[in-house]
């Protein structure tokens, strides 16, 4: 019995064995496999080769190479808007403002812009006083306190609107006064007048009045004062002081007369019927110091019957 069991025991483990040696061998044979599986299925190593960028077809141009955009050029910022500034002058007076009588009628049937130098009034030199043309303005001087000088032009008119930008003087006191003569007849030496004075009061008078030939004397239809001392009216639309200007305008229809500074209107009277006529312009000066009396005039326009 011990013998069986030892051969049956034999038996069974060369059974045992027997079995693992197939396991091995299957296991063997499906490594070979793979193994050749992976050997077929991997590329052929090569040597490396250089690829050419292929051709186009036939007839077809060749792409064209792009080139990177340009980086865009530099700008200069805009410039910033003007700034306005104010006028050193009155309104009214270098232009005319929208309530001026004269704003918006036709061209003037006279116009001097004093550009030349020489036009409708005398550039003289007599005595202490001195008329010229110079820098387009037409220019009196005069070294005599207390006097007056005028400059006679040819228009002579009875129905008119005139109007007249006046400069004071760079060294211009309260007194000195330029401005217009009106319906001015020579041979007597008469005339009106309307201007400004430095010190900002406007005049109105008369020469070859009631006084000795060729004296100025203040009048306003209710007071003719030859005394040479009296007040000058005033007013706000009047630019004073040195080198100031503003546009005076006189409108005459018969016996009414209407004045104004700036566009705007500072009187309107009503005077005798004598004095009623065609008469000249001019243009005058006041001196109400002994040295430096200076005025300017420029724009000139006259309107016939307005």
């Amino acid at each position: 019995m011990k013998l069986n069991q030892t051969l049956h025991t034999q038996a069974g483990g060369a059974s045992r064995h027997r079995k693992g040696m197939t396991r091995l061998a299957v296991v063997l044979a499906l490594t070979s496999i793979l193994l050749m599986g992976a050997t077929c299925g991997a590329p052929t190593p090569s040597a490396e080769t250089t690829t050419e960028p292929a051709e186009p077809p036939a007839g077809q141009p060749p792409a064209e190479e792009t080139q990177p955009p340009a980086p865009p050029e530099a700008t200069e910022p805009p410039a910033p808007p003007p700034v306005e500034t104010e006028s050193p002058y009155a309104e009214g007076s270098m232009v005319r403002a929208a309530y001026d009588p004269a704003a918006n009628w036709a061209s003037p049937d006279v116009h001097e812009d004093f550009e030349g130098t020489s036009g409708l009034f005398a550039d003289v030199a007599i005595g202490a006083a001195t008329s010229f043309y110079d820098s387009g303005a037409f220019h009196i001087t005069l070294t005599s306190r207390g006097w007056w000088t005028w400059y006679k032009g040819s228009t002579a008119l009875t129905n008119f609107y005139v109007d007249i930008v006046v400069y004071n003087g760079d060294q211009c006191v309260d007194r000195d006064a330029g401005g217009l003569l009106y319906r001015y007849y020579q041979i007597v030496d008469f005339g009106l007048l309307f201007g400004v004075t430095c010190g900002g009061g406007y005049f109105l008078g008369v020469t070859g009045g009631p006084g000795p030939l060729g004296e100025v004397c203040y009048y306003d239809t209710s007071i003719i004062d030859c005394s040479g001392m009296w007040d000058h009216p005033t007013s706000e639309y009047i630019d004073a002081g040195p080198g100031a200007a503003n546009r005076i305008g006189v409108k005459a229809l018969g016996q009414q007369i209407s004045l104004y500074i700036n566009g705007h209107q500072v009187e309107s009277m009503v005077i005798p019927s004598g004095y009623v006529f065609a008469g000249n312009f001019a243009l005058y000066l006041g001196a109400g110091q002994r040295d430096n009396a200076s005025v300017s005039f420029d724009d000139l326009s006259i309107w016939f019957n307005p």
